[in-house]
């Protein structure tokens, strides 16, 4: 199986934990796609 620059990381949940991890891959050159389920953004402050 070979890996291809071209395709980008999947990242479910843009919370705390999914946007850290997108900054740090594109920091590094990866290319990601963040999705969140929540339409707007001000609802993302949840605890659990």
């Amino acid at each position: 199986m070979s890996f291809s620059d071209d395709l980008p990381v999947l990242i479910v949940g843009a919370g705390t934990g999914g946007m850290a991890l997108a900054h740090g891959l594109r920091r590094a050159g990866v290319p990601v796609r963040v999705f969140e389920r929540d339409r707007t953004r001000s609802g993302g402050l949840q605890g659990y």
